[in-house]
C-alpha cells in the first residue's frame, strides 16, 4: 500500500469521540464491536470454567443486540434514497457505468433485504409476532448478508481496478511533465549555437520559461491528484480487510458449517467490527487533504 504522507490514525479529540458516540451510525458500529468483544470474552471465560461471569456477559450481549436492532429501524426508510443515489453516483457525461451500477444495486438490495429479514427474525424471536417462523427468517437474513458481502467484495475489486488504472495514467502524466523541461533546454541550446544566437536565445528563453512554468503546474496537479487517489485507495484496502474478516461468519452461518475451532468466529467478528468503527470514524472525521 503506497503511503500518502498522512497518518491514517490522527489523534482523537474528546469532542470527536462524543459526536461519534451520539451519531446513529457510530452507535451501531460501537454496539457491534461490544457484542463481539463480549462473545470473545465469554468464550475465554467458559474455557476457564467461569460460567457465572460468562452468563453475565451473555445478558449484556442480548441487551446490545436488542438495542442495535432498534437503532437500525431507521435504515429501512433509507432504502429508496440509496437506490436513487446509486443511479446518480454512476451516471456521468460518459454515460452509465453499468458494471459499477449493477454491483452497487445488488449490494444495496441485498443489504436492505437482510435488514428486513433480520428484523422479522428478531420480532418473532422476542414473541411480538408468534406466527413468524423466526428460524427461517434468520436463515434468509444470513443468506442476504452473505450475498451483500459478495457484492461488497465485487465492488472493491472494481474500484481497485479503476484506481490502479487511473494511477498509471497519472504516473504517465508525471513522466511526460518531467521530460518536457529537459527537451526544452536542449532546444534552447541548439538555438543559441546557431544563427543570430543572442536574439534567438532571448526569444526562446521566454517561451522556455513559460512552458516550464506550465509544466511545473501540471506536475503539481498530477502529484496532488495522485496523492488523493492513493489516499482514497487506502479506504478500499480497509474495506477489503473488513469483508475478509466477515467472510468466515457469513459462510459458516449460510452453509451451517460445523467443526470450527472455538474463538475463531469471535476473533473475526471483533476484527471486522474494529475496522468498521475505523471506517465510520474516517468518514465522519477525514484527515486533512494532501497539499
Amino acid at each position: 500500500m503506497a503511503s500518502t504522507g498522512i497518518s491514517p490514525f490522527p489523534p482523537i479529540r474528546f469532542d470527536q469521540a462524543v459526536k461519534f458516540a451520539n451519531d446513529a451510525s457510530g452507535k451501531d458500529r460501537l454496539l457491534r464491536l461490544f457484542i463481539y468483544v463480549g462473545r470473545l470474552a465469554m468464550w475465554a471465560l467458559k474455557r476457564r470454567g467461569l460460567a457465572e461471569a460468562a452468563a453475565r456477559i451473555k445478558a449484556l450481549d442480548s441487551a446490545f443486540n436488542h438495542t442495535r436492532r432498534v437503532l437500525r429501524l431507521g435504515k429501512l426508510g433509507n432504502a429508496v434514497k440509496q437506490w436513487n443515489d446509486c443511479r446518480a453516483k454512476f451516471w456521468g457525461p460518459a454515460g452509465l457505468k453499468w458494471a459499477f451500477f449493477v454491483v452497487e444495486l445488488f449490494k444495496i438490495t441485498a443489504g436492505n433485504v437482510y435488514i428486513c429479514c433480520d428484523h422479522l427474525r428478531w420480532l418473532g424471536e422476542i414473541g411480538v409476532f408468534k406466527s413468524i417462523d423466526w428460524k427461517k427468517w434468520g436463515d434468509r437474513s444470513t443468506w442476504c448478508w452473505f450475498a451483500g458481502l459478495v457484492g461488497s467484495l465485487a465492488m472493491d475489486a472494481l474500484q481497485l481496478r479503476a484506481s490502479l488504472t487511473r494511477e498509471r495514467l497519472l504516473l504517465q502524466d508525471l513522466k511526460d511533465s518531467q521530460l518536457q523541461p529537459h527537451q526544452l533546454d536542449q532546444l534552447d541550446q541548439r538555438l543559441t549555437t546557431s544563427g543570430d544566437a543572442q536574439a534567438k536565445s532571448q526569444q526562446e528563453n521566454k517561451g522556455t520559461a513559460a512552458a516550464a512554468t506550465a509544466t511545473t503546474a501540471t506536475k503539481q496537479e498530477a502529484e496532488k491528484a495522485l496523492a488523493q487517489l492513493r489516499r482514497a485507495r487506502e479506504l478500499i484496502y480497509w474495506d477489503v480487510a473488513k469483508n475478509v474478516w466477515d467472510a468466515p461468519l457469513a459462510v459458516v452461518g449460510s452453509f451451517k458449517l460445523t467443526g470450527m475451532p472455538g474463538g475463531v468466529l469471535e476473533v473475526c467478528g471483533t476484527m471486522s467490527s474494529l475496522i468498521n468503527v475505523y471506517l465510520s470514524w474516517r468518514a465522519m472525521f477525514p484527515p486533512p487533504a494532501p497539499k
